[in-house]
Protein backbone atom coordinates (compact mmCIF):
# COMPACT_ATOMS: atom_id res chain seq x y z
CA UNK A 1 0.00 0.00 0.00
CA UNK A 2 1.04 3.48 -0.93
CA UNK A 3 1.15 6.57 1.20
CA UNK A 4 -1.72 6.83 3.37
CA UNK A 5 -3.34 10.35 2.65
CA UNK A 6 -7.25 11.66 3.40
CA UNK A 7 -7.59 13.70 0.12
CA UNK A 8 -10.94 15.00 -1.32
CA UNK A 9 -12.61 14.08 -4.97
CA UNK A 10 -15.08 16.06 -6.42
CA UNK A 11 -18.13 16.79 -4.53
CA UNK A 12 -16.86 14.92 -1.59
CA UNK A 13 -18.55 11.57 -2.31
CA UNK A 14 -14.94 9.50 -2.51
CA UNK A 15 -12.22 9.47 0.22
CA UNK A 16 -9.20 8.38 -1.50
CA UNK A 17 -7.47 6.71 1.34
CA UNK A 18 -4.66 4.79 -0.84
CA UNK A 19 -3.53 4.51 -4.14
CA UNK A 20 -3.68 0.71 -6.24
CA UNK A 21 -1.35 -2.23 -5.65
CA UNK A 22 -1.09 -3.59 -8.68
CA UNK A 23 -2.34 -7.09 -9.16
CA UNK A 24 -0.84 -8.29 -12.34
CA UNK A 25 -0.91 -4.98 -14.01
CA UNK A 26 -3.90 -3.91 -13.57
CA UNK A 27 -5.22 -0.69 -12.14
CA UNK A 28 -8.41 0.34 -12.46
CA UNK A 29 -9.76 2.91 -15.15
CA UNK A 30 -11.75 5.14 -12.53
CA UNK A 31 -14.07 8.02 -13.35
CA UNK A 32 -13.84 11.53 -12.49
CA UNK A 33 -16.29 12.45 -10.61
CA UNK A 34 -16.16 16.24 -11.72
CA UNK A 35 -17.38 15.77 -15.17
CA UNK A 36 -18.59 12.20 -15.34
CA UNK A 37 -22.13 11.05 -13.88
CA UNK A 38 -20.59 7.46 -12.92
CA UNK A 39 -18.97 5.49 -9.91
CA UNK A 40 -16.79 2.99 -9.85
CA UNK A 41 -15.47 0.59 -7.44
CA UNK A 42 -13.38 -2.71 -7.06
CA UNK A 43 -14.65 -5.36 -4.61
CA UNK A 44 -11.19 -6.66 -3.29
CA UNK A 45 -9.34 -8.07 -0.37
CA UNK A 46 -8.41 -5.48 1.94
CA UNK A 47 -6.52 -5.38 5.53
CA UNK A 48 -8.50 -4.56 8.31
CA UNK A 49 -4.99 -2.45 9.84
CA UNK A 50 -1.50 -2.48 8.06
CA UNK A 51 -0.27 -5.38 6.68
CA UNK A 52 3.24 -3.90 5.62
CA UNK A 53 4.05 -1.44 8.27
CA UNK A 54 3.95 -1.43 11.89
CA UNK A 55 2.05 1.47 13.80
CA UNK A 56 1.84 2.65 17.30
CA UNK A 57 -0.98 4.53 17.95
CA UNK A 58 -3.43 6.50 20.40
CA UNK A 59 -7.23 4.98 20.42
CA UNK A 60 -9.25 7.18 18.89
CA UNK A 61 -11.61 9.73 20.28
CA UNK A 62 -14.75 11.30 18.82
CA UNK A 63 -12.64 14.79 19.80
CA UNK A 64 -9.59 13.39 17.62
CA UNK A 65 -11.58 14.05 14.20
CA UNK A 66 -11.45 11.63 11.18
CA UNK A 67 -7.61 10.80 11.56
CA UNK A 68 -5.70 8.36 13.16
CA UNK A 69 -3.03 10.10 16.10
CA UNK A 70 -0.15 8.04 15.53
CA UNK A 71 3.14 8.07 17.46
CA UNK A 72 6.77 7.24 17.31
CA UNK A 73 7.41 5.30 20.52
CA UNK A 74 5.23 4.15 23.24
CA UNK A 75 5.53 7.22 25.07
CA UNK A 76 5.98 9.98 22.69
CA UNK A 77 3.99 12.11 20.73
CA UNK A 78 0.23 10.94 21.71
CA UNK A 79 0.94 7.99 23.36
CA UNK A 80 1.34 7.54 27.20
CA UNK A 81 2.16 4.43 29.53
CA UNK A 82 0.13 5.87 31.77
CA UNK A 83 -2.85 5.03 34.47
CA UNK A 84 -5.85 6.27 32.12
CA UNK A 85 -3.56 5.91 28.79
CA UNK A 86 -3.45 3.13 26.00
CA UNK A 87 -1.56 2.55 23.39
CA UNK A 88 -2.41 0.32 20.60
CA UNK A 89 0.25 -1.13 18.20
CA UNK A 90 0.51 -3.07 15.46
CA UNK A 91 3.53 -5.30 15.41
CA UNK A 92 5.56 -6.73 11.96
CA UNK A 93 6.73 -9.63 13.75
CA UNK A 94 10.78 -9.94 12.97
CA UNK A 95 12.83 -13.36 12.02
CA UNK A 96 13.17 -15.18 15.45
CA UNK A 97 17.43 -14.98 16.00
CA UNK A 98 17.75 -17.41 19.04
CA UNK A 99 14.87 -18.55 21.56
CA UNK A 100 13.02 -15.99 21.89
CA UNK A 101 9.02 -15.39 21.15
CA UNK A 102 7.18 -12.76 19.03
CA UNK A 103 8.93 -13.78 15.74
CA UNK A 104 8.57 -15.89 12.59
CA UNK A 105 10.89 -19.36 13.14
CA UNK A 106 10.56 -20.54 9.46
CA UNK A 107 9.10 -20.63 6.42
CA UNK A 108 9.26 -23.95 4.06
CA UNK A 109 8.26 -24.26 0.40
CA UNK A 110 7.13 -27.30 -1.57
CA UNK A 111 6.33 -28.33 -5.36
CA UNK A 112 6.38 -31.71 -6.77
CA UNK A 113 9.93 -30.58 -8.92
CA UNK A 114 11.28 -28.91 -5.94
CA UNK A 115 10.65 -31.05 -2.91
CA UNK A 116 10.04 -29.87 0.67
CA UNK A 117 12.62 -26.77 0.52
CA UNK A 118 13.19 -24.57 3.37
CA UNK A 119 13.80 -20.83 2.89
CA UNK A 120 16.70 -18.63 4.03
CA UNK A 121 16.47 -14.92 5.47
CA UNK A 122 18.04 -12.74 3.13
CA UNK A 123 18.62 -9.22 5.76
CA UNK A 124 21.42 -6.92 6.14
CA UNK A 125 19.21 -3.56 4.56
CA UNK A 126 17.59 -0.90 6.16
CA UNK A 127 13.44 -1.93 6.47
CA UNK A 128 12.36 1.56 7.92
CA UNK A 129 9.99 2.20 10.85
CA UNK A 130 9.66 0.21 14.30
CA UNK A 131 9.65 -0.20 18.10
CA UNK A 132 11.57 -2.02 20.65
CA UNK A 133 9.54 -4.56 23.16
CA UNK A 134 8.34 -3.42 26.18
CA UNK A 135 10.77 -5.80 27.90
CA UNK A 136 8.47 -5.61 31.49
CA UNK A 137 5.48 -6.90 29.47
CA UNK A 138 7.47 -8.82 26.94
CA UNK A 139 5.20 -7.40 23.73
CA UNK A 140 6.12 -8.07 20.62
CA UNK A 141 8.32 -5.83 18.79
CA UNK A 142 7.72 -3.55 16.03
CA UNK A 143 9.71 -4.88 12.96
CA UNK A 144 9.42 -5.07 8.96
CA UNK A 145 8.23 -7.83 6.41
CA UNK A 146 11.01 -10.30 6.10
CA UNK A 147 12.90 -11.25 3.11
CA UNK A 148 13.24 -14.92 1.89
CA UNK A 149 15.09 -16.70 -0.86
CA UNK A 150 13.75 -20.48 -1.61
CA UNK A 151 16.44 -21.99 -3.39
CA UNK A 152 14.79 -23.82 -6.91
CA UNK A 153 10.70 -22.56 -5.90
CA UNK A 154 10.33 -20.34 -8.63
CA UNK A 155 7.34 -18.21 -8.61
CA UNK A 156 5.45 -16.70 -11.98
CA UNK A 157 8.02 -13.86 -12.09
CA UNK A 158 10.66 -15.74 -12.18
CA UNK A 159 12.28 -15.54 -8.91
CA UNK A 160 13.10 -17.46 -6.03
CA UNK A 161 12.28 -14.42 -3.86
CA UNK A 162 9.59 -14.08 -1.14
CA UNK A 163 8.62 -11.71 1.61
CA UNK A 164 6.73 -12.73 4.57
CA UNK A 165 4.90 -10.08 6.86
CA UNK A 166 3.11 -11.79 10.35
CA UNK A 167 1.07 -9.02 11.92
CA UNK A 168 0.53 -9.33 16.14
CA UNK A 169 -1.91 -6.81 17.43
CA UNK A 170 -2.08 -5.76 20.84
CA UNK A 171 -3.05 -2.79 23.08
CA UNK A 172 -1.11 -1.57 26.41
CA UNK A 173 -3.41 -0.87 29.13
CA UNK A 174 -2.42 1.65 31.93
CA UNK A 175 1.18 1.16 31.34
CA UNK A 176 0.96 -2.05 33.18
CA UNK A 177 -0.70 -4.58 31.09
CA UNK A 178 -1.31 -6.11 27.95
CA UNK A 179 -4.31 -7.32 26.00
CA UNK A 180 -3.89 -9.03 22.75
CA UNK A 181 -6.01 -8.75 19.65
CA UNK A 182 -5.24 -10.77 16.78
CA UNK A 183 -3.07 -12.03 14.30
CA UNK A 184 -2.31 -11.74 10.45
CA UNK A 185 0.12 -13.76 7.94
CA UNK A 186 1.07 -13.06 4.29
CA UNK A 187 3.53 -14.61 2.13
CA UNK A 188 3.95 -12.47 -1.17
CA UNK A 189 6.27 -14.62 -4.16
CA UNK A 190 7.95 -11.15 -5.05
CA UNK A 191 10.18 -9.88 -7.99
CA UNK A 192 12.94 -7.03 -7.11
CA UNK A 193 12.50 -3.37 -8.70
CA UNK A 194 15.04 -0.64 -8.93
CA UNK A 195 14.54 2.67 -8.63
CA UNK A 196 15.40 6.06 -6.66
CA UNK A 197 12.06 6.35 -5.55
CA UNK A 198 12.10 3.85 -3.21
CA UNK A 199 12.65 4.14 0.36
CA UNK A 200 12.28 2.44 3.83
CA UNK A 201 8.93 2.38 4.85
CA UNK A 202 8.06 5.83 6.81
CA UNK A 203 5.47 6.58 9.68
CA UNK A 204 5.71 10.46 9.16
CA UNK A 205 3.36 13.69 9.67
CA UNK A 206 2.82 15.25 5.87
CA UNK A 207 1.71 19.17 5.76
CA UNK A 208 -1.74 18.45 3.38
CA UNK A 209 -3.61 21.78 2.16
CA UNK A 210 -2.54 23.36 5.42
CA UNK A 211 -3.30 20.23 7.74
CA UNK A 212 -0.64 18.30 9.33
CA UNK A 213 -1.87 14.63 8.87
CA UNK A 214 -0.01 11.26 9.95
CA UNK A 215 0.51 9.30 7.41
CA UNK A 216 2.37 5.55 7.08
CA UNK A 217 4.29 5.32 4.14
CA UNK A 218 5.29 1.52 2.54
CA UNK A 219 8.09 3.07 0.59
CA UNK A 220 7.00 3.68 -2.82
CA UNK A 221 6.50 7.30 -2.38
CA UNK A 222 3.81 7.19 -5.45
CA UNK A 223 4.18 4.76 -7.47
CA UNK A 224 1.89 1.99 -8.16
CA UNK A 225 4.36 -0.88 -8.03
CA UNK A 226 2.49 -3.35 -5.54
CA UNK A 227 5.24 -3.35 -2.80
CA UNK A 228 5.24 -5.15 0.17
CA UNK A 229 9.05 -4.29 1.29
CA UNK A 230 11.18 -1.84 0.01
CA UNK A 231 14.55 0.07 0.89
CA UNK A 232 16.33 2.62 -0.56
CA UNK A 233 16.73 2.01 -4.49
CA UNK A 234 14.86 -1.34 -4.02
CA UNK A 235 11.37 -2.19 -3.61
CA UNK A 236 10.06 -6.22 -3.82
CA UNK A 237 6.67 -6.03 -5.43
CA UNK A 238 3.98 -9.19 -5.29
CA UNK A 239 3.51 -11.48 -8.43
CA UNK A 240 2.03 -14.80 -8.57
CA UNK A 241 2.71 -17.94 -7.00
CA UNK A 242 3.52 -20.97 -9.36
CA UNK A 243 0.50 -23.20 -9.60
CA UNK A 244 1.25 -26.19 -7.59
CA UNK A 245 3.48 -24.32 -4.59
CA UNK A 246 2.14 -25.09 -1.07
CA UNK A 247 3.89 -23.27 1.78
CA UNK A 248 4.31 -23.72 5.80
CA UNK A 249 4.75 -20.72 8.04
CA UNK A 250 5.78 -21.41 11.45
CA UNK A 251 5.62 -18.47 13.70
CA UNK A 252 5.86 -18.31 17.75
CA UNK A 253 3.11 -15.78 18.81
CA UNK A 254 1.26 -15.26 22.51
CA UNK A 255 -0.86 -18.23 23.92
CA UNK A 256 -3.61 -15.18 24.44
CA UNK A 257 -4.64 -15.19 20.59
CA UNK A 258 -7.76 -16.88 20.72
CA UNK A 259 -10.60 -17.65 18.16
CA UNK A 260 -11.13 -17.98 14.99
CA UNK A 261 -9.01 -17.56 11.80
CA UNK A 262 -9.76 -16.56 8.23
CA UNK A 263 -7.86 -17.54 5.31
CA UNK A 264 -7.02 -16.94 1.44
CA UNK A 265 -5.79 -20.47 1.36
CA UNK A 266 -6.58 -24.53 0.09
CA UNK A 267 -6.21 -27.54 1.52
CA UNK A 268 -4.71 -25.83 5.25
CA UNK A 269 -3.78 -28.00 7.93
CA UNK A 270 -3.26 -26.34 11.61
CA UNK A 271 -1.08 -27.32 14.67
CA UNK A 272 -0.79 -25.71 17.97
CA UNK A 273 1.89 -26.72 20.13
CA UNK A 274 3.37 -24.35 23.53
CA UNK A 275 6.69 -23.47 23.46
CA UNK A 276 7.07 -21.42 26.48
CA UNK A 277 4.51 -20.95 29.25
CA UNK A 278 3.13 -17.77 27.02
CA UNK A 279 3.99 -18.98 23.65
CA UNK A 280 2.70 -20.84 20.88
CA UNK A 281 4.31 -22.37 17.89
CA UNK A 282 1.48 -21.85 15.28
CA UNK A 283 2.08 -23.78 12.29
CA UNK A 284 -0.37 -22.75 9.15
CA UNK A 285 0.64 -25.44 6.13
CA UNK A 286 -1.50 -24.63 3.05
CA UNK A 287 -2.02 -24.00 -1.29
CA UNK A 288 -2.14 -20.32 -2.05
CA UNK A 289 -5.68 -19.68 -4.26
CA UNK A 290 -6.74 -17.38 -6.76
CA UNK A 291 -8.94 -14.31 -5.20
CA UNK A 292 -10.96 -12.98 -8.05
CA UNK A 293 -11.15 -8.87 -7.78
CA UNK A 294 -14.56 -7.28 -9.21
CA UNK A 295 -14.24 -3.94 -10.34
CA UNK A 296 -17.39 -1.79 -12.58
CA UNK A 297 -19.11 1.51 -13.18
CA UNK A 298 -22.73 2.45 -12.78
CA UNK A 299 -24.58 5.54 -14.19
CA UNK A 300 -24.72 7.37 -10.31
CA UNK A 301 -28.19 9.54 -11.30
CA UNK A 302 -30.36 6.20 -12.61
CA UNK A 303 -29.60 4.19 -9.00
CA UNK A 304 -32.53 3.93 -6.45
CA UNK A 305 -31.53 5.89 -3.00
CA UNK A 306 -31.03 2.15 -1.52
CA UNK A 307 -28.34 1.83 -4.33
CA UNK A 308 -26.78 5.43 -3.68
CA UNK A 309 -26.55 4.37 -0.06
CA UNK A 310 -24.22 1.54 -0.65
CA UNK A 311 -21.50 3.97 -1.92
CA UNK A 312 -21.67 5.99 0.95
CA UNK A 313 -19.08 5.88 3.44
CA UNK A 314 -17.09 3.42 1.53
CA UNK A 315 -15.09 1.42 4.61
CA UNK A 316 -11.82 1.37 2.94
CA UNK A 317 -12.12 4.47 1.07
CA UNK A 318 -11.04 4.71 -2.30
CA UNK A 319 -8.03 4.42 -5.06
CA UNK A 320 -6.84 6.83 -7.86
CA UNK A 321 -4.78 7.09 -10.38
CA UNK A 322 -3.86 8.92 -13.85
CA UNK A 323 -6.24 11.19 -12.00
CA UNK A 324 -9.62 9.34 -11.48
CA UNK A 325 -10.65 7.48 -8.82
CA UNK A 326 -12.68 4.46 -7.57
CA UNK A 327 -14.05 3.16 -4.08
CA UNK A 328 -13.01 0.35 -2.89
CA UNK A 329 -14.86 -2.60 -0.57
CA UNK A 330 -13.27 -5.29 1.34
CA UNK A 331 -14.14 -8.61 0.30
CA UNK A 332 -15.39 -9.54 3.96
CA UNK A 333 -17.99 -6.33 4.63
CA UNK A 334 -21.12 -7.38 3.18
CA UNK A 335 -22.28 -4.33 1.11
CA UNK A 336 -19.36 -6.93 -1.22
CA UNK A 337 -22.21 -9.18 -1.51
CA UNK A 338 -24.97 -6.84 -2.31
CA UNK A 339 -22.37 -5.24 -4.78
CA UNK A 340 -21.87 -8.07 -6.67
CA UNK A 341 -25.63 -8.87 -6.54
CA UNK A 342 -26.63 -5.65 -7.96
CA UNK A 343 -23.67 -4.92 -10.65
CA UNK A 344 -22.61 -7.77 -11.80
CA UNK A 345 -23.99 -7.29 -15.29
CA UNK A 346 -21.85 -4.41 -15.37
CA UNK A 347 -18.69 -5.39 -14.38
CA UNK A 348 -19.65 -8.65 -17.63
CA UNK A 349 -20.40 -10.98 -14.59
CA UNK A 350 -16.36 -11.21 -14.94
CA UNK A 351 -13.53 -10.55 -12.46
CA UNK A 352 -11.26 -7.59 -13.57
CA UNK A 353 -8.18 -9.48 -12.50
CA UNK A 354 -6.78 -12.27 -9.54
CA UNK A 355 -4.31 -12.80 -7.57
CA UNK A 356 -2.63 -15.47 -5.99
CA UNK A 357 -2.74 -15.10 -2.21
CA UNK A 358 -1.61 -17.00 0.94
CA UNK A 359 -2.65 -14.95 3.98
CA UNK A 360 -4.55 -15.75 7.31
CA UNK A 361 -6.05 -13.37 9.65
CA UNK A 362 -7.61 -13.39 12.74
CA UNK A 363 -11.46 -13.09 12.56
CA UNK A 364 -12.80 -10.11 15.17
CA UNK A 365 -16.45 -10.48 14.37
CA UNK A 366 -17.43 -14.10 15.87
CA UNK A 367 -21.18 -14.94 16.01
CA UNK A 368 -22.38 -15.86 19.38
CA UNK A 369 -21.99 -19.59 19.68
CA UNK A 370 -22.49 -19.68 23.49
CA UNK A 371 -20.01 -21.21 25.89
CA UNK A 372 -18.58 -23.23 22.91
CA UNK A 373 -17.09 -20.88 21.39
CA UNK A 374 -16.56 -18.62 24.11
CA UNK A 375 -13.62 -18.61 26.58
CA UNK A 376 -11.81 -20.99 24.59
CA UNK A 377 -8.30 -21.88 25.26
CA UNK A 378 -6.19 -20.90 21.96
CA UNK A 379 -7.91 -21.32 18.12
CA UNK A 380 -10.96 -22.45 18.14
CA UNK A 381 -11.18 -22.79 13.96
CA UNK A 382 -9.63 -21.73 10.64
CA UNK A 383 -12.41 -20.79 7.43
CA UNK A 384 -10.91 -20.19 4.13
CA UNK A 385 -12.27 -19.74 0.35
CA UNK A 386 -11.27 -17.84 -2.64
CA UNK A 387 -14.88 -16.50 -2.48
CA UNK A 388 -14.82 -13.04 -4.19
CA UNK A 389 -17.16 -12.13 -1.26
CA UNK A 390 -17.49 -14.14 1.89
CA UNK A 391 -18.41 -13.34 5.67
CA UNK A 392 -16.30 -11.40 8.13
CA UNK A 393 -17.68 -13.74 11.45
CA UNK A 394 -16.98 -17.38 12.13
CA UNK A 395 -19.51 -19.85 10.76
CA UNK A 396 -22.68 -19.60 12.56
CA UNK A 397 -23.74 -22.84 13.77
CA UNK A 398 -27.91 -22.74 12.96
CA UNK A 399 -30.26 -25.24 13.63
CA UNK A 400 -27.40 -28.20 13.75
CA UNK A 401 -25.17 -26.57 11.13
CA UNK A 402 -22.33 -24.29 10.54
CA UNK A 403 -23.24 -22.15 8.03
CA UNK A 404 -21.17 -19.31 6.15
CA UNK A 405 -21.97 -17.37 3.12
CA UNK A 406 -19.74 -16.66 -0.14
CA UNK A 407 -20.56 -14.82 -3.36
CA UNK A 408 -18.51 -13.99 -6.76
CA UNK A 409 -19.14 -13.35 -10.13
CA UNK A 410 -19.29 -16.37 -12.63
CA UNK A 411 -16.60 -16.26 -14.76
CA UNK A 412 -12.80 -15.40 -14.12
CA UNK A 413 -10.60 -12.82 -15.75
CA UNK A 414 -9.64 -15.29 -18.97
CA UNK A 415 -13.51 -16.06 -19.80
CA UNK A 416 -13.07 -19.65 -17.76
CA UNK A 417 -15.46 -20.62 -14.91
CA UNK A 418 -14.73 -19.09 -11.51
CA UNK A 419 -14.93 -22.45 -9.07
CA UNK A 420 -14.94 -22.32 -5.62
CA UNK A 421 -12.96 -23.45 -2.72
CA UNK A 422 -14.18 -24.01 0.86
CA UNK A 423 -12.37 -25.80 3.60
CA UNK A 424 -12.81 -25.57 7.30
CA UNK A 425 -11.25 -26.54 10.11
CA UNK A 426 -12.71 -26.65 13.46
CA UNK A 427 -11.24 -28.27 17.02
CA UNK A 428 -12.69 -31.62 17.45
CA UNK A 429 -13.93 -30.58 20.59
CA UNK A 430 -15.21 -27.92 19.69
CA UNK A 431 -17.42 -29.37 17.12
CA UNK A 432 -18.54 -31.85 19.90
CA UNK A 433 -19.00 -29.29 22.26
CA UNK A 434 -21.66 -27.87 20.17
CA UNK A 435 -23.86 -30.92 19.15
CA UNK A 436 -23.67 -32.49 22.10
CA UNK A 437 -21.51 -35.47 21.21
CA UNK A 438 -19.54 -37.84 22.81
CA UNK A 439 -15.72 -38.61 22.29
CA UNK A 440 -16.60 -41.18 19.87
CA UNK A 441 -16.11 -41.05 15.77
CA UNK A 442 -18.38 -38.74 13.93
CA UNK A 443 -18.92 -38.21 10.54
CA UNK A 444 -20.52 -35.32 8.61
CA UNK A 445 -21.88 -33.74 5.26
CA UNK A 446 -20.80 -30.58 3.95
CA UNK A 447 -23.87 -28.95 0.97
CA UNK A 448 -23.19 -26.28 -1.02
CA UNK A 449 -26.60 -24.37 -1.71
CA UNK A 450 -27.96 -21.45 -3.95
CA UNK A 451 -30.03 -18.51 -2.97
CA UNK A 452 -33.45 -20.83 -3.32
CA UNK A 453 -31.96 -23.52 -1.07
CA UNK A 454 -31.42 -25.78 -3.90
CA UNK A 455 -28.19 -28.10 -3.46
CA UNK A 456 -25.22 -27.58 -6.36
CA UNK A 457 -22.83 -30.34 -7.12
CA UNK A 458 -19.49 -29.88 -5.45
CA UNK A 459 -16.85 -32.19 -4.44
CA UNK A 460 -16.78 -32.33 -0.56
CA UNK A 461 -14.23 -34.16 1.81
CA UNK A 462 -14.57 -34.99 5.30
CA UNK A 463 -11.37 -36.71 7.55
CA UNK A 464 -10.59 -35.37 11.42
CA UNK A 465 -6.50 -36.16 12.46
CA UNK A 466 -4.85 -34.72 15.44
CA UNK A 467 -7.77 -33.05 17.21
CA UNK A 468 -9.10 -31.19 14.19
CA UNK A 469 -12.03 -32.00 11.99
CA UNK A 470 -11.33 -30.95 8.28
CA UNK A 471 -14.69 -30.13 6.07
CA UNK A 472 -14.02 -28.90 2.53
CA UNK A 473 -16.45 -28.17 -0.70
CA UNK A 474 -14.48 -27.59 -3.84
CA UNK A 475 -15.54 -26.99 -7.56
CA UNK A 476 -18.83 -25.03 -6.82
CA UNK A 477 -19.51 -22.05 -9.14
CA UNK A 478 -20.70 -18.94 -7.81
CA UNK A 479 -23.27 -16.29 -7.77
CA UNK A 480 -24.27 -16.59 -3.75
CA UNK A 481 -24.11 -19.22 -1.69
CA UNK A 482 -24.62 -20.86 1.58
CA UNK A 483 -22.39 -23.52 2.50
CA UNK A 484 -23.86 -25.72 5.17
CA UNK A 485 -21.20 -27.88 7.26
CA UNK A 486 -23.40 -30.62 9.41
CA UNK A 487 -21.17 -32.82 12.09
CA UNK A 488 -23.09 -35.80 12.99
CA UNK A 489 -22.52 -39.17 15.06
CA UNK A 490 -24.30 -42.42 14.94
CA UNK A 491 -27.13 -42.79 17.22
CA UNK A 492 -29.06 -45.69 18.35
CA UNK A 493 -32.64 -45.62 19.87
CA UNK A 494 -35.20 -48.10 21.12
CA UNK A 495 -38.80 -47.14 20.80
CA UNK A 496 -41.22 -48.87 23.60
CA UNK A 497 -42.50 -52.62 23.16
CA UNK A 498 -45.29 -52.83 20.64
CA UNK A 499 -48.46 -54.80 22.50
CA UNK A 500 -49.85 -57.88 20.85
CA UNK A 501 -50.06 -57.39 16.87
CA UNK A 502 -50.29 -53.12 16.93
CA UNK A 503 -48.37 -52.09 13.87
CA UNK A 504 -49.37 -48.31 13.86
CA UNK A 505 -46.95 -46.13 16.60
CA UNK A 506 -48.70 -45.01 19.39
CA UNK A 507 -48.28 -41.41 20.43
CA UNK A 508 -45.35 -42.56 22.99
CA UNK A 509 -43.07 -44.39 20.32
CA UNK A 510 -43.63 -40.96 17.72
CA UNK A 511 -42.23 -38.84 20.53
CA UNK A 512 -39.39 -41.08 20.67
CA UNK A 513 -39.01 -41.32 16.52
CA UNK A 514 -39.28 -37.07 17.03
CA UNK A 515 -36.73 -36.89 19.68
CA UNK A 516 -34.27 -39.45 17.61
CA UNK A 517 -34.98 -37.57 14.41
CA UNK A 518 -33.95 -34.15 16.32
CA UNK A 519 -31.07 -35.54 17.91
CA UNK A 520 -29.44 -36.92 14.10
CA UNK A 521 -29.17 -34.40 12.15
CA UNK A 522 -26.77 -34.40 9.40
CA UNK A 523 -27.71 -38.16 9.29
CA UNK A 524 -27.52 -39.54 5.77
CA UNK A 525 -29.06 -43.14 6.69
CA UNK A 526 -31.30 -44.31 9.05
CA UNK A 527 -32.24 -48.11 9.72
CA UNK A 528 -34.97 -49.42 11.22
CA UNK A 529 -34.63 -52.97 12.58
CA UNK A 530 -38.19 -54.36 14.15
CA UNK A 531 -37.45 -57.77 16.10
CA UNK A 532 -39.75 -60.70 16.29
CA UNK A 533 -39.82 -64.45 18.24
CA UNK A 534 -41.24 -66.55 16.09
CA UNK A 535 -41.63 -67.08 12.36
CA UNK A 536 -45.35 -66.18 12.52
CA UNK A 537 -44.44 -62.79 13.73
CA UNK A 538 -42.24 -62.12 10.72
CA UNK A 539 -45.01 -59.90 8.94
CA UNK A 540 -46.22 -57.77 11.59
CA UNK A 541 -42.48 -57.16 12.82
CA UNK A 542 -41.62 -56.08 9.31
CA UNK A 543 -45.26 -53.93 9.05
CA UNK A 544 -43.97 -51.83 11.88
CA UNK A 545 -40.32 -51.23 10.72
CA UNK A 546 -42.11 -49.82 7.55
CA UNK A 547 -44.28 -47.77 9.33
CA UNK A 548 -41.23 -46.49 11.47
CA UNK A 549 -39.23 -45.46 8.81
CA UNK A 550 -41.92 -44.07 6.80
CA UNK A 551 -42.71 -41.67 10.03
CA UNK A 552 -38.88 -41.00 10.32
CA UNK A 553 -39.00 -40.08 6.61
CA UNK A 554 -41.50 -37.46 6.93
CA UNK A 555 -39.37 -36.06 9.94
CA UNK A 556 -36.20 -36.40 7.61
CA UNK A 557 -36.76 -36.23 3.82
CA UNK A 558 -33.21 -36.05 2.86
CA UNK A 559 -32.73 -39.09 4.97
CA UNK A 560 -32.28 -43.00 3.19
CA UNK A 561 -34.17 -45.55 5.53
CA UNK A 562 -33.91 -48.80 5.57
CA UNK A 563 -36.09 -51.79 7.05
CA UNK A 564 -35.73 -54.53 8.11
CA UNK A 565 -36.98 -57.67 10.26
CA UNK A 566 -34.68 -59.41 12.85
CA UNK A 567 -35.29 -62.93 14.52
CA UNK A 568 -34.22 -62.80 18.16
CA UNK A 569 -34.28 -65.83 20.56
CA UNK A 570 -35.57 -64.09 23.95
CA UNK A 571 -39.02 -62.85 24.44
CA UNK A 572 -37.56 -59.72 25.86
CA UNK A 573 -36.05 -58.29 23.05
CA UNK A 574 -39.21 -59.26 20.34
CA UNK A 575 -41.56 -56.91 19.25
CA UNK A 576 -39.54 -54.70 19.87
CA UNK A 577 -37.98 -51.61 16.90
CA UNK A 578 -34.44 -50.23 16.67
CA UNK A 579 -33.28 -47.21 15.10
CA UNK A 580 -29.34 -46.67 14.20
CA UNK A 581 -28.45 -43.38 12.02
CA UNK A 582 -25.43 -43.21 10.29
Amino acid sequence: MNRILAALLSSGLIFIQSLPSAAGGFVPVGVDRRVEDKVAFTVEDLRNGPSTVSLLMKPKEAQDGPHGLWCLSFTSENCKLEIGHSVQAHAILPVCSGNEGHCVASLFLETSLSGRVKAEQISGFATGFGFPSLESLDTPKGSAPSLWRVPGVLHLGGSDLYVVAVNSSFTVVDGQRISYGGISASIYPVVELLGSNYRPSAVEQVNLNGQLLWVHDNGEQGSNDGCVLTTTGKCWARTEFAPGTRAELNVRASNQIAGWLHGRLAAPTISISPVTSTQNLFSVNAEPVEVPIMYAETQYSTLSAEEKQLFENPFAGGGFANGKGWLKFPSYENRARVLISKFAKNAGDRAATSKSTWQFNSITNNQSQGSCYANQNGLVGLVTTNAMAYDQAAPEFEDGSLNYSVAGLHLMPDGSKALGVYDLLIRSDVARCLYGFSKAPVSAKVQVLTSNGENIVASTQVSEKDGWLKLAAYGFTFSEKKIKATIFQSRTAALQKYKGNAVNLTSAQRFQVQDFASKSKGATAVVCNSTYLSAKDKATAEARAKATCSYLKKLAPDVTTKAIATRVPKQSDSSKVYLKSS
